[in-house]
């Protein structure tokens, strides 16, 4: 490994990472008015000029994010031990994600819940 000095900012990786989270915002606002019959949390007819929107970011941002991620954590490696990154991983990365698994992902049921009958006529459990 080499030692712990910083290599200067790539302004480019950061543009696109905006760029394309920019595109995962505009992708979610349209496909909560899709028209193809995909269950969403609001009950609403569907936009279908809108789903060309959809059809055409849908393939790319998440090939995107990965490929940014992947460069990030190349360049993230060549400043840190593998011990390091490994660590600052799981604190940024691994602990929200499972708090937002059990908090999001119970509130995202609880409300699908009162709009459509998707658990067989089983309740979301309470808090």
């Amino acid at each position: 490994m080499s030692d712990n000095t910083a290599l200067p900012r790539k302004n480019y990786i950061d543009n696109i990472r905006s760029g394309t989270i920019i595109l995962v915002l505009i992708y979610h606002v349209v496909y909560i008015f899709n028209s193809v019959g995909v269950v969403s949390n609001i009950p609403i007819q569907g936009i279908l000029a809108l789903d060309s929107i959809c059809y055409f970011l849908y393939p790319w941002f998440m090939c995107l994010l990965f490929v940014v991620a992947g460069i990030s954590a190349r360049y993230s490696l060549q400043t840190r031990s593998t011990r390091q990154f490994v660590r600052e991983r799981v604190r940024k990365l691994i602990v929200p994600y499972f708090g937002g698994v059990f908090l999001l992902g119970w509130l995202n049921g609880w409300v699908t819940a009162h709009y459509f009958d998707m658990f067989g006529g089983h309740a979301v459990a309470g808090v």
